[in-house]
């Protein structure tokens, strides 16, 4: 069989002990279907859940998307379903089409049997439909199936890997742009419109991106968005762009000095590139997160220097998904994860600098997928 994530999704539902799937979140609508939502609206105002993803055991996959919905169907035996999101002829129905149709769907299965089981993403269950259903449906039982989804989506597929290149390549070229557009008189907010502008125009379509946009002092803040500080000759300037291309995010970060830059930034500088290569060069199959972890943030606060964030963190159809470079996380390393790594050393007031790359993790230790080189 075909690796892809339906073809997972397959695999899950046959190995659980479940009468049938929903998926409710954005990220398994994506990952699973082929649905696009819109990032700069985020949810509509009056739909609170985008739609779900039905699947019950020796039936047809149903996805159900608000009618004009953005999607491209991920397999050829999804069907589609749509329910009405906006009216203007009467009150608007938020969730309450979603719930219908959900409902006439299971009918035939819930009002046949004496028990149900689904597994669902209960954390992005909404209560409405919840409560809907159990009141249809008094004996159906929801089973909480989110760390599989996540163990799942971790390891990428080819298809997944070749998209996720494609996202980190519009990093590079926002990085590029970002070191040669920041000058001494330019804002923040300047210099991230002209970035944003570049990078769409390098993909030739519109591109929703993420960012931290921080210069100065405010570099000691760690992220942000863009202001209207203006740049000043020796400030350090630290840009982190995580773009969305066809559903799958890049992400990046590079910290740079107006001008020529102090041999104190230098030497920050050389520190953190120093210790995002011995973190790469650490990479392979097997590896615990944890110990990945640990190196980075011995490597950074040796001089009791701030390092309050993760060391890294997985990228797919989210921009910070598993596996988490954390202290806690037992999870180690397997071949087909993509991670960011992105040591920093920040001094409260004064200055700060983080450099991302982003990495696949092969048999052979990692594959850098970033190809911006992080200068100063």
């Amino acid at each position: 069989m075909t690796d892809t994530p339906f073809a997972r999704l397959e695999n899950l539902l046959a190995s659980n002990p479940v009468d049938g799937i929903m998926l409710t979140s954005v990220a398994s609508l994506t990952y699973f279907a082929g649905y696009e939502g819109q990032i700069e609206w985020g949810s509509e105002p009056w739909l609170p859940c985008p739609g779900a993803l039905l699947w019950m055991r020796g039936e047809t996959p149903l996805v159900f998307l608000p009618e004009g919905a953005n999607y491209a169907a991920a397999d050829s035996r999804i069907d589609r379903i749509a329910f009405t999101s906006y009216v203007y002829q009467e009150p608007l129905p938020g969730i309450q089409s979603l719930i219908k149709a959900i409902k006439d769907a299971l009918k035939p299965r819930i009002s046949t049997v004496s028990a149900v089981t689904i597994g669902a993403e209960l954390a992005y269950l909404p209560s409405a439909l919840l409560i809907s259903l159990i009141e249809a449906c008094p004996h159906i039982q929801f089973a909480d199936i989110s760390s599989n989804l996540a163990e799942v989506r971790a390891i990428k597929t080819p298809a997944e890997l070749q998209r996720l290149r494609q996202a980190v390549l519009l990093c590079d070229c926002g990085q590029r742009a970002a070191k040669e557009i920041a000058c001494a008189g330019m804002t923040e907010i300047e210099l991230y419109s002209r970035i944003h502008a570049a990078m769409e125009s390098e993909a030739g379509c519109r591109v929703p991106v993420l960012a931290d946009v921080l210069s100065g002092p405010r570099t000691a803040e760690v992220g942000g968005p863009p202001s209207s500080r203006v740049l000043c000759k020796h400030d350090l300037v630290l840009v982190d762009l995580v773009p969305r291309l066809e559903g799958y995010w890049g992400d990046s970060c590079n910290t740079f000095a107006v001008g020529a830059p102090s041999e104190p930034q230098r030497t920050l500088f050389q520190t953190v590139q120093n210790t995002l290569q011995g973190a790469i060069e650490q990479v392979r199959p097997g590896l615990s997160v944890s110990e990945l972890d640990r190196f980075v943030r011995e490597k950074v606060t040796h001089a009791g220097v701030n390092f309050p964030h993760h060391t890294g963190h997985g990228l797919g159809v989210t921009w910070h998904e598993e596996p988490r470079i954390v202290p806690y996380s037992s999870t180690v390393l397997r071949e087909g994860m993509v991670i960011a790594l992105e040591p920093g050393m920040y001094f409260e007031g004064q200055q700060g600098l983080r450099l991302e790359s982003v990495v696949a993790v092969t048999s052979n230790g990692a594959e850098v997928l970033t190809e911006f080189v992080h200068t100063l």
